[in-house]
């Protein structure tokens, strides 16, 4: 009887390891959804250049400008990791807000947008954007 015990209670390496791995694991996922849940509420921004102001939300237009880096692409507009800037020929295109978000670690706002035609959602930096002139406006506001 105290062998069977024993030996029930008894785990090899790989065993244990693999139970504190799930362990672990639920444990972090957990955490990363409750986290994101956080933020479940929608974010507004108001955003404001040459005397005139716009609260950008979830599905507004967004009119792109022309990029601020030397050879036209745009510096504050971006994609994937390492990140992608967009390229010069999507100025004057248009574009939806999918999400509006404050990024802590940075201290600044930005938002995921959609550009008509393109698949991936790229991500704008909404302050540098505006003040460089890579956002034209938003809706029938224009910064112009």
């Amino acid at each position: 009887m105290y062998y069977q015990v024993f030996h029930i209670l008894q785990f090899n390496f790989s065993e244990m390891t693999r139970i504190l791995f799930f362990v672990f694991s639920t444990f972090l996922t957990a955490n990363a959804c409750a986290q994101e849940s956080k933020n479940d509420y929608p974010i507004t921004y108001e955003a404001s250049f040459n005397g005139k102001t716009h609260i950008v939300t979830a599905g507004d237009t967004v009119y792109l400008g022309n990029g601020s880096n030397r050879r036209g692409s745009f510096m504050y507009i971006y994609t994937g990791l390492p990140p992608e800037v967009l390229e010069k020929k999507y100025k004057g295109k248009v574009a939806v807000v999918y999400k509006v978000i404050y990024v802590k670690r940075f201290s600044q706002y930005q938002v995921y947008i959609n550009i008509e035609g393109v698949n991936d959602r790229y991500i704008v930096q909404l302050p540098q954007a505006i003040e460089k002139g890579e956002i034209a406006g938003f809706n029938g506001t224009s910064f112009k």
